[in-house]
Formats: structure tokens, C-alpha cells, sequence
């Protein structure tokens, strides 16, 4: 019986011995994603974030994870790049000019770990911090070209601040809907787009009436920047039969059965190279990148569009013109050009782009 006993409890020490071993190596991760305080599905950022590092993972054959931070801010976002790099981490993604701060402290620190930044203006960044950006512009001009390519030509245009982002957005828009209208041969000024960016004593009220106004008084689709504004305007939209609205920066299809397309930003696509590019040892920090259409960094998906007469061959065919001259879209924001935009002045904003098919109202 004593033998018995003392089997039993060399079995249970050896057990508990295992059992700490296990505990104590921590499972490692090639790819970690570090998301603001948002849920990982939110159908916007995360989401797309989370796809694209889940994608490099199944196809490399590599352990990835994500870490939430329990509050926003530059302390909170450091905590969790430190449990990443912790266990492990080669590759760490982060989205947002919020995150630059945490994100620059610790590439400083662990300068063997790769860092991709999502949005960050930053341009002074460590050798081994990688900024993506997207041009705006670009993806602006596809929506404009593909609304009035669907036989709309009333449009409007609302931001909810005039921020680089949606400025780029709004001027590509108005680009897009000019070389529509000169490649369909419209007549000169057919062709109708309001502009509007929120002040800072307006409110998603104001934005709700001005998309009713809009709307009643002939205006057929609205782009429509911003979480809240999007959203504001979506909303107007369903209750006006024929009305539609288009979303910005990433798939807005879910929201409502009025949107008509989403101007997006390729966050997965972009997020799948730069950790390719870390696992292939090609990886080149220390800089800024932005993609547009010749890098199929923006673009319209044209499955969970709806469209009736703008096709997915008319959608190649002016993809594949804007590659083989990039010159067709003006870059040509300035603080002087925002400020003409946020006072309304809609005859400096036609002038910028010398305009002969589309007309320009602010208000």
C-alpha cells in the first residue's frame, strides 16, 4: 500500500511538473495585429486589418494573433505591443496616426521587429517602421467616373471635416465625374454636384437635413465621408425611393440597401505584401508608401456594387487608362484649396480644375 502511495505521488509531482513546463513557454506568433478599442469585426478597419494578417498567416504557414488595448492612448497601445513582441512577435500591424507615438518608442526599442502603420502621416519613422497610406484622390476619382458612367448627374458630395483625406475624396470625385462626362460626350455643364463639408458649429442634424434638401430637390447619389456623416446620409437615402449614397475608406455595402458602391482602400491587400515582404526579407522601413490605382491600393468592387448600367468592363477599362497615365488625375490639394472648399467659394473649386462639364455648388 505504501508503494502504491508513493507511485501515486511521484505520478502526481511529475504531472504538476509538466504542467508547469507548458505553462511556462509561451505559444509565439510571427504576425500580430495591435487594433484600436473597437471590436475585430467591425466590418471597417480592424476587419480589414485582421483579413489581410490572417490571410499572410494561412498562406505562409505562421501563428498570428491580435491584442485589443483596454483603453485608447499611447501608454495603453505600448502595453500591448510589449505582450506582442513578448511572445515573439517578427511583424507588428497598428491603424492610425494615434498609434504613431506608441508605435515609433517601440521600434526604437526592439529594432529587430518590423512595424507596419496603417494611416500615419509620420514622416520621420525608424528603419524598421513601414507608414502605408492610400490615395484618396484616386479612389475618389472611380466613384465619381463610375456615377455619372451610370447615367447619374446630380450628385453631392458631404464630408464631415476638411480633412486631407476627404478633401482628396471630394477632388477626385469631381475629376472622376468630369472624364465620365467627357467620355459619354454629355453637353457642356450637364452634369451637377453639390459640396459640403461640416463647419464646426454644424452637427449630424445639419447633415441630415441637408441630404433631405438635397434629395427632394433632384440630387440622386451622395459620397458621403465620415462614420457618423456615412451613416446620417445612408439613413436619408433609404427613406427617398431612388436615392443612393456611396461610402468611403472601406466596404460599406452592409449598411443599407442604398448604397450604391464603396470607394476603398485595399487595407488587406496592402497589409498581405508588407508581411510578405517581411517574411521574404525584403522588407524597406524608414519610409512612407501610398497606393492608389497603379498600385490596386484603391478601388470599387463591383460584386456588392449596385450599379444597373457602369459594368465591370467599363470598370477595367478605366482602371487600366489611369495605370497607363497617371497624369489623368490632378493632384493639386493645398491648405489654400481646402480653405476655398470650407468657405463655399464654388467658383475658385471650378476654376482649380477648369471645368467644362460639371458644375460645382457649396453650400
Amino acid at each position: 500500500m505504501k508503494n502504491f502511495r508513493r507511485i501515486i505521488s511521484v505520478l502526481c509531482a511529475a504531472a504538476m511538473l509538466l504542467s508547469l513546463c507548458a505553462c511556462s513557454k509561451r505559444e509565439k506568433y510571427d504576425a500580430v495585429f495591435i487594433t484600436d478599442v473597437g471590436d475585430i469585426y467591425d466590418r471597417s478597419y480592424n476587419s480589414a486589418v485582421w483579413d489581410g494578417v490572417r490571410s499572410y498567416a494561412a498562406d505562409y504557414g505562421v501563428n498570428c494573433k491580435y491584442y485589443r488595448p483596454s483603453q485608447r492612448g499611447t501608454k495603453y497601445f505600448s502595453k500591448a505591443i510589449k505582450k506582442a513582441i513578448n511572445h515573439g512577435a517578427r511583424a507588428i500591424v497598428c491603424h492610425g496616426d494615434e498609434f504613431c507615438d506608441a508605435v515609433i518608442k517601440a521600434a526604437e526599442r526592439w529594432d529587430d521587429v518590423k512595424f507596419i502603420i496603417i494611416d500615419c502621416k509620420e514622416k520621420n519613422l525608424p528603419s524598421n517602421v513601414l507608414a502605408v497610406g492610400y490615395s484618396t484622390l484616386d479612389a475618389g476619382y472611380l466613384a465619381g467616373y463610375a456615377s455619372v458612367s451610370n447615367g447619374f448627374q446630380r450628385l453631392g458630395f458631404q464630408g464631415s471635416s476638411p480633412s486631407d483625406d476627404y478633401v482628396n475624396y471630394c477632388f477626385g470625385f469631381i475629376q472622376g465625374a468630369e472624364r465620365a462626362a467627357e467620355d459619354l460626350m454629355l453637353e457642356v455643364m450637364s452634369v451637377e454636384i453639390k459640396v459640403n463639408f461640416l463647419k464646426t458649429d454644424e452637427n449630424e442634424d445639419d447633415v441630415e437635413a441637408r441630404a433631405k434638401s438635397w434629395f427632394s430637390t433632384g440630387t440622386q447619389v451622395i459620397f458621403a465621408c465620415g462614420t457618423k456623416t456615412f451613416a446620417t446620409v445612408a439613413s436619408v437615402a433609404e427613406r427617398n425611393v431612388g436615392s443612393w449614397v456611396i461610402g468611403a475608406d472601406t466596404d460599406k455595402s452592409y449598411a443599407s440597401d442604398s448604397v450604391l458602391t464603396s470607394a476603398e482602400k485595399s487595407v488587406s491587400t496592402s497589409v498581405y505584401r508588407a508581411l510578405a515582404e517581411v517574411k521574404g526579407g525584403s522588407f524597406k522601413g524608414g519610409r512612407s508608401v501610398t497606393y492608389g490605382i497603379a498600385d490596386d491600393g484603391v478601388r470599387l468592387d463591383l460584386q456588392r456594387s449596385l450599379f444597373s448600367l457602369f459594368t465591370q468592363s467599363d470598370y477595367d477599362a478605366i482602371i487600366e487608362r489611369v495605370k497607363a497615365d497617371p497624369t489623368m488625375i490632378s493632384s493639386l490639394v493645398t491648405a489654400d484649396d481646402a480653405k476655398n472648399i470650407v468657405l463655399g467659394d464654388d467658383q475658385e473649386l471650378s476654376s482649380i480644375f477648369s471645368l467644362n462639364h460639371v458644375l460645382i455648388f457649396t453650400n
